[in-house]
């Protein structure tokens, strides 16, 4: 009970999984005539009205979801509890080996913020298709550099910024839109090392790798023992990004100049982060987050 109507719970699910909602009463009343469904049966819509009497709902792959039933507003939701997505394209050259993560604000809205080309610039991958180039998320017209528009996950063509510069591209993979959004700064500060320091290596560096210009990861960190950590430009605490995001009930978060220390529990994580904007995800291997 979240105390503001709606209920939420976290389930995983294997492949072509049907739900419905089932209220206290009915259960009470063993009567499979009270559940809550929706209008279209087999439905796997992110988010809709519920149905009292419905038809059933069904989550098309296997995954950890957040379900949500709102019952002042009568509808419901499923989203990833962790949607991890990658960028290809002339960010990463390419590189269909080379994983380098979007940045969500929410799970489902997410960014990514680079130097583009202005010409058939990127493609997406969601975490489990990564590396398939059968399985891209990008444009109906090839090289398509529209300010905004939607995607799709068949058959996609590469698209790119409107032009050349720095660019924030923030994509909402619930409704599968994109947005292209330009630097008011086109020459933001260069590192030429970003590190992690924290409790896990008595806060000294860990350095990460430069994927692209301003974009870094360190794939298969090990966090032995539970603790807080911050990022280091040029291995220096004059620049600093760190705030009071806790990953055992999250994956990603923004830091700022000389904020909190991330708190990061014991495990093994691929690690992503930007440094024009701060923003970070840590994608965790071996457990929920």
């Amino acid at each position: 009970d979240n105390g503001d109507g709606k209920w939420s719970t976290i389930i995983t699910v294997g492949d072509s999984d049907w739900f419905k909602f089932i209220p206290q009463s009915a259960v009470d009343a063993a009567d499979w005539k009270g559940l809550y469904g929706c209008a279209e049966n087999g439905s796997t819509a992110s988010s809709d009205f519920i149905v009292y009497e419905g038809e059933s709902m069904k989550v098309e792959k296997a995954g950890t979801y957040i379900f949500t039933l709102d019952v002042v507003n009568f509808t419901y939701s499923v989203i990833p509890a962790k949607a991890v997505y990658f960028i290809v394209g002339t960010p990463t050259n390419w590189d269909n080996t080379l994983k380098s993560a979007f940045y969500p604000t929410t799970v489902m809205k997410q960014s990514y913020t680079a130097y583009f080309s202005g010409a058939y610039d990127m493609k997406i991958w969601a975490s489990a298709d990564f590396g398939n180039w059968n399985n891209c998320i990008g444009t109906v017209k090839d090289g398509d550099n529209s300010s905004s528009g939607s995607l799709i996950t068949s058959g996609a063509n590469s698209f790119a910024s409107p032009d050349p510069g720095y660019y924030t591209v923030t994509v909402d993979f619930a409704t599968y839109t994109y947005t292209w959004t330009k630097l008011d700064n086109q020459e933001p500060t260069s590192f030429s090392r970003i590190t992690l320091a924290g409790d896990f290596n008595n806060w000294s560096d860990t350095d990460m790798t430069q994927v692209n210009p301003h974009n870094w990861s360190l794939i298969g960190l090990v966090v032995e023992k539970d603790g807080g950590l911050k990022f280091k430009g040029n291995a220096s605490w004059d620049v600093n990004w760190g705030c009071e995001a806790d990953m055992a009930t999250s994956y990603f978060g923004k830091g700022v100049q000389n904020g909190a220390n991330i708190v990061v529990p014991a495990g093994t994580y691929d690690v992503f982060f930007n440094d024009i904007t701060g923003e970070f995800v840590f994608d965790k291997r071996d457990g929920f987050f």
